[in-house]
């Protein structure tokens, strides 16, 4: 709207981005980022920070980093180790806080997945520790 008003020689350009979204559009993605952001806080803080006695305040402060799109910039932005421990997170380091074995077994599931997304039609995997999985699919034209 600001650059409509500061040149309105642009609402052609506009009115072709804007028509493609139904009206609720802008509704549905404020009520995901707010539901987003409660599922972190809630888990942040009956998960990482459930024996802090500011656990509340605490996965409040983390989720607003995390949800931050000026600094995130997209949703599967990596977030390097520092950076996760300067805002706050509980985190260890694989390298510093495991021994090799256990490295290797984390980095031998973080390689299968990553040439089961490189080589197939699969965005999303989901296991569980029974062996169960749900494997969702880039369909073409969807």
């Amino acid at each position: 709207m600001k650059e409509i008003q500061e040149n309105p020689k642009t609402i052609p350009i506009w009115q072709k981005i804007v028509e493609k979204y139904h009206p609720t559009f802008l509704g549905e993605c404020k009520n995901a980022i707010d539901l987003s952001l409660e599922m972190v806080t809630s888990w942040l803080e009956t998960g990482m920070f459930k024996s802090s006695p500011n656990s509340k305040g605490i996965a409040k402060k983390i989720a607003a980093e995390l949800s931050d799109h000026e600094k995130t910039k997209t949703h599967s932005r990596h977030i390097h180790i520092d950076e996760a421990v300067k805002i706050g997170l509980a985190v260890k380091s694989l390298e510093k806080d495991f021994d090799q074995e256990f490295q290797d077994l984390v980095l031998t599931v973080h390689h299968s997945y990553m040439h089961t997304f490189a080589n197939s039609t699969a965005i999303k995997i989901i296991e569980n520790q029974s062996g169960n999985a749900f494997v969702y699919h880039y369909r073409s034209g969807e």
